[in-house]
């Protein structure tokens, strides 16, 4: 209690442990005709135990067992004791396993500390750690029970840690990466011809657990290959189409876009359908089909429609009686023009090209040419033709029948023209 008290307790300074010494005097007093006296202590100080069990143990709670592993200094050794009721494999072991109780489980976290033993003068020391018990991350892998195998399906993962991966026994793709919480699977050839595959969700960042997983089972069907086949044709006649897809089962929906956003009857829902063209070029005709399964395909085909040509002519001579040539002046997208027919407006007609033709009297007649090609697509062109009369012929003479040789005899045209 004080430096006057015979039997006290020092406590050293921190400069005095630093430097590993203290001396202590003790003095007399009360003597007034004689010297003091005194006698000096030196007290050493040894270092004293230092245990360290480490930093707190995040672990599963399905984890059976956790191993712990402590050090000490100047102690011989040290033992293991908890707040919980779990056990210790050896207790008194520097590096040893813990058991936790299922009482330490349902807690969620129990206390681990060792104590020095073997302390020789010093007081036994102890350090501390937190024994975390995390319930395992709930995973929930959600899918469809059947697919059609040209068709990518969504699948859905839940799991507490937030992250994963997907795995699968077939030999599909995961379309937007395998690590997505939600993603789609596309099946490949293998997983048609297996039927059935495992589609697994495995997670990440378990936070010391053992990883968890789920599994969907999907039974991949097959999907019809739709085909389409075409019987081409001229602008204003029916071209045929014929369905051509195959099914394991039957098909029970057609679908069909012919491509003629300008018609008003451009779908059809019959198996083998016609539609009329207004003009040539190519189209892409679009089916769907859907199998009794409930599995669509979709083909697009590009599709040709004959051109119609396109016809003219020209002539050469305008006059009655005379004979004048009319030429083919047409053309046409794709093939070419193999056949002419001419009306030349007066109760006749010709074929071919160039056509000669005589008209008798003078007038507008109307020409017409009909042109064909080779894939049989026709259209015609009538143009007015002005046909001028022909000049009447006459003159006469002075003198009018006979002439001595050398007499000049004088012509004058007497020709006529009718009016026009």
């Amino acid at each position: 209690p004080g430096p006057t008290v015979y039997n006290a307790t020092y406590t050293p300074t921190q400069t005095e442990l630093d430097s590993g010494y203290a001396i202590l005097v003790l003095q007399s007093t009360g003597f007034a005709l004689c010297p003091h006296d005194f006698d000096t202590v030196r007290i050493n100080f040894a270092p004293g135990p230092v245990v360290d069990v480490g930093q707190d143990i995040f672990v599963c709670r399905d984890t059976p067992y956790v191993s712990i592993c402590g050090t000490v200094t100047v102690s011989s050794g040290g033992v293991w004791n908890t707040s919980g009721t779990g056990t210790f494999v050896s207790p008194t072991s520097l590096c040893t396993d813990y058991i936790p109780s299922a009482a330490d489980t349902s807690a969620g976290s129990v206390m681990l500390w060792m104590t020095s033993t073997g302390n020789g003068s010093c007081i036994a020391e102890n350090d501390t750690l937190m024994l975390f018990l995390t319930p395992p991350p709930n995973v929930q892998a959600i899918g469809p029970d059947t697919a059609c195998s040209n068709v990518a399906f969504v699948i859905t993962a839940n799991t507490a840690t937030g992250s994963g991966i997907w795995t699968t026994s077939g030999d599909g793709v995961f379309i937007g990466g395998d690590t997505n919480l939600i993603s789609s699977y596309m099946p490949g050839p293998g997983d048609l011809a297996s039927g059935t595959i495992a589609i697994v969700f495995n997670s990440l960042n378990n936070g010391g657990c053992q990883q968890q997983r789920d599994t969907i089972f999907v039974t991949v069907i097959p999907a019809p290959t739709s085909g389409l086949q075409y019987t081409s044709a001229c602008p204003g006649y029916p071209v045929q189409f014929s369905d051509q897809t195959q099914s394991v089962t039957a098909i029970v929906t057609w679908l069909w876009d012919f491509g003629d956003p300008s018609s008003a009857n451009n779908t059809s829902t019959l198996q083998n359908p016609s539609h009329v063209y207004s003009a040539g070029g190519w189209y892409n005709v679009t089916l769907i089909t859907i199998s009794m399964n409930g599995c669509p395909d979709t083909v697009v085909t590009p599709v040709y429609v004959y051109p119609n040509p396109i016809p003219a002519f020209t002539t050469s001579g305008f006059c009655a009686n005379e004979a004048i040539i009319f030429t083919d002046a047409s053309t046409v997208d794709s093939g070419g023009v193999v056949m002419w027919l001419w009306n030349f407006g007066d109760n006749t007609t010709g074929t071919g090209t160039p056509v000669s033709h005589m008209f008798a009297n003078a007038s507008t007649w109307n020409v017409s040419l009909i042109v064909t090609t080779n894939f049989g697509c026709v259209d015609t062109i009538t143009q007015p033709i002005l046909i001028y009369p022909a000049p009447t012929a006459a003159f006469t003479s002075d003198p009018l029948t006979a002439a001595n040789t050398y007499q000049t005899v004088q012509f004058t045209d007497q020709s006529t023209i009718a009016n026009t």
